[in-house]
């Protein structure tokens, strides 16, 4: 190290050396008061953002309302609901018949052929069948009874007010554009192969009842009080204590029920004019 950078760390070292507390008096007061108000508004800062800290989170949004239960419209109008015993009569609107190897082939003639709405195979023997199509659902004639017969039609071609309705489960609903009464109500519905009048079977069908009351607005149900005061499904089953008590309001002294106002209600008017839902299934059994 060169004689000059020693005295140059000699000098810094005195300097140092020589600021002791005592020295500090002798500062200009105006220096003390700026360093006390740094030193203030730094603890200031640093309690702010300590005292943040203990804060509860903001709550988290609440979450949008579900939307209400529906039935949609069926995506596949040409699907068939097949059942035994009923034939096409002999008047039914353009009715074409033929002879076929099997029910097989009847009903893929009429699948194929857009205007085609229902069909019937009734057995000549053993490898032919006597096949009828026509462009009327059955819900637009009267059916014949014929244990031999076996008989399909497209769902899509059901007239209804509301479409097709289709649910998950394979249940298939219409709202025919006539106000009836209970028992004519009744017939309409059964004379469609594998339809009803609207029973609540299952608990799908029961968390449905604010959108069938949407739709029907006081429409017929397929319930009926006894005698003795029970609740019978058309079916001949009965409404258990538990549905009785989640969705019946009502007075048993009447004998007919009706869907309002997302229960099942009591109708004191046996003779009243209602809209109404048949109920059919695609598939299976409640």
């Amino acid at each position: 190290m060169t004689a000059a950078a020693r005295r140059r760390d000699d000098t810094i070292t005195r300097g140092a050396a020589e600021t002791t507390p005592d020295t500090l008096t002798h500062l200009n007061p105006t220096m003390m008061r700026v360093a006390v108000v740094v030193v203030v508004v730094v603890v200031k800062v640093v309690v702010s953002e300590d005292s943040a800290v203990p804060l509860s989170p903001a709550p988290p949004p609440s979450p949008p309302d579900s939307e209400p239960l529906t039935v949609p419209e069926t995506q596949h109008p040409d699907k068939m609901i097949v059942r035994r015993g009923w034939a096409i009569p002999q008047d039914a609107q353009d009715m074409t018949p033929t002879i076929l190897r099997s029910a097989c082939s009847c009903q893929s003639r009429c699948l194929v052929y857009p205007p085609c709405a229902a069909w019937a195979a009734v057995p000549l023997g053993e490898d032919s069948v006597n096949c009828t199509t026509t462009t009327a659902a059955p819900d637009m004639m009267t059916l014949e009874s014929n244990a031999e017969s076996l008989y399909g039609f497209k769902i899509g071609k059901l007239n209804s007010l509301t479409g097709v309705l289709e649910d998950a489960d394979g249940t298939v609903y219409i709202k025919p554009d006539k106000q009836i009464q209970f028992q004519m109500a009744k017939d309409y519905c059964a004379k469609i192969p594998g339809f009803n009048l609207i029973m609540l079977k299952t608990e799908r069908h029961f968390s449905l009842l604010p959108f069938f009351s949407r739709i029907t607005s006081q429409g017929f149900i397929n319930l009926q009080t006894t005698e003795s005061g029970d609740l019978q499904w058309g079916d001949g089953s009965f409404m258990t204590e538990k549905e009785i008590e989640a969705y019946y309001e009502g007075n048993t002294v009447h004998r007919l029920n009706q869907i309002h106002q997302d229960k099942i209600k009591s109708l004191a008017t046996e003779n009243a004019l209602r809209h109404f839902l048949c109920q059919g299934r695609t598939r299976g059994t409640w």
